[in-house]
């Protein structure tokens, strides 16, 4: 068992736990009288075997749910119900038709507007972009060099313009401004140095 990633829904209703090393996603209730955690009601929603889910975000509504799974180089999309309660609906490759080398996905993120959704792949390294569509699901934009080794984590500017890369092997920090209309990162990107960068946050 590997719990890689806690996060309350956008309701605050429920809190998930992503477990890498068991293949699944567990929903809790937080009980704030006894200050713990209680499973709801079917809360563990079971991946393939080597998914390994990793990081996760939630539409700004809270009824999609976008898990990248380190193992298995792919993105699962879920519709949320009410109850909190999970339903996959699709799932999609992270990585380039024809890539067999190996790759692990790391992390996640919507932009702003909800528009389009980020991946990262440490060995193909490479963004992957995905286009949301009205209802949820995705389609693949295209993928863009990370601009170093193993993009370990990435980060949105608020304003959603920019996207920050950082490469964890290659010890930098990449910068690149993102096409407002495909939502890709433009090449070349504006590379800063940084000794094994690991988390990039905005405050």
């Amino acid at each position: 068992s590997h719990a890689h990633m806690i996060m309350n829904n956008p309701s605050g209703r429920r809190i998930y736990v992503t477990d890498l090393g068991l293949d699944r996603i567990m929903i809790y209730d937080f009980d704030k009288v006894a200050g713990k955690l209680n499973l709801i009601e079917d809360g563990i929603e079971p991946l393939p075997g080597r998914y390994g889910p990793r990081h996760f975000v939630f539409n700004s509504e809270g009824t999609k749910l976008y898990v990248i799974n380190e193992l298995g180089s792919k993105v699962t999309v879920y519709d949320v119900n009410e109850e909190g309660q999970l339903r996959i609906i699709q799932t999609l490759p992270t990585t380039s038709p024809g890539f067999i080398e190996n790759n692990y996905c790391a992390d996640v993120h919507l932009s702003p507007d909800g528009r389009f959704l980020y991946g990262s792949n440490r060995g193909e390294n490479t963004i992957v972009v995905f286009r949301v569509e009205d209802d949820g699901t995705l389609q693949v934009a295209g993928r863009t060099s990370c601009g170093g080794n193993w993009p370990r984590n990435f980060t949105l500017d608020p304003s959603g313009r920019f996207i920050l890369v950082g490469n964890q092997k290659s010890d930098s920090i990449s910068v690149f401004r993102i096409d407002e209309k495909t939502g890709l990162p433009l090449l070349p990107p504006v590379q800063y140095p940084s000794k094994a960068p690991a988390c990039l946050k905005f405050f």
